[in-house]
C-alpha cells in the first residue's frame, strides 16, 4: 500500500495544476522515488487491461514504432508536483519496485521517443488500475492490470479517443 500512497501523492495534483503550471516552469529534472509505471493513451480506457511492465510493453501497449528498449517504469519527471514530461534509461535500468500494490496510478502518453540510450514521454493524463497477479520486478514477469479510471489532463495533449 505504500508505493500506492507515494505515487498517488506525487502525481495527485498533476490534473488539478496543469491548467495553470507554476511560474517558475523552469525544466530541472528531479527523481522521484519510487518511480512511476507509464501507459499508452491508446490503450487507456476504463475496463482495459493493460500491460503496465514487461518486455513487451510496446507492442501491448500499441505504440507501433515506440522504443522496444522501454519497460514501462521512469524514475524521472520534468516537475514532480505537475509533471508534463518524463524520461528514464533504456531497458530496465531504472529497476521498478519489486512488488505493486493492488491499485496503482500510473502516468498516461500519448508520444514516447528515444534518442541515444534515453527514452522520455509527455504526460497527458493518469490512469489508475488494478493490478493483477504475478508482477516482479523483472520484464520476464509482466505487470498486467485493469484500468479503473483515467484522468485526462488539460496540457498535456490531449487523450486518445
Amino acid at each position: 500500500m505504500g508505493h500506492r500512497l507515494v505515487i498517488t501523492s506525487a502525481l495527485g495534483l498533476l490534473c488539478s495544476l496543469a491548467a495553470a503550471p507554476p511560474a517558475s516552469a523552469a525544466t530541472t529534472s528531479t527523481s522521484t522515488p519510487p518511480g512511476f509505471f507509464v501507459i499508452s493513451s491508446a490503450v487507456a480506457a476504463p475496463g482495459a487491461t493493460v500491460e503496465f511492465w514487461g518486455a513487451q510493453w510496446t507492442d501491448d501497449n500499441s505504440l507501433g514504432s515506440g522504443p522496444a528498449s522501454f519497460k514501462g517504469f521512469t524514475d524521472t519527471v520534468d516537475n514532480p508536483t505537475c509533471p508534463t514530461l518524463w524520461s528514464t534509461d533504456t531497458g530496465n535500468s531504472t529497476p521498478p519496485p519489486a512488488s505493486v500494490p493492488s491499485e496503482v496510478t500510473v502516468i498516461v502518453s500519448s508520444s514516447i521517443t528515444q534518442v541515444g540510450s534515453t527514452i522520455s514521454g509527455n504526460v497527458v493524463g493518469l490512469a489508475t488500475i488494478e493490478t493483477d497477479p504475478g508482477y516482479e520486478g523483472n520484464p520476464g514477469h509482466p505487470g498486467y492490470g485493469t484500468v479503473l479510471s483515467v484522468q485526462p489532463c488539460s496540457s498535456g495533449g490531449g487523450m486518445a479517443s
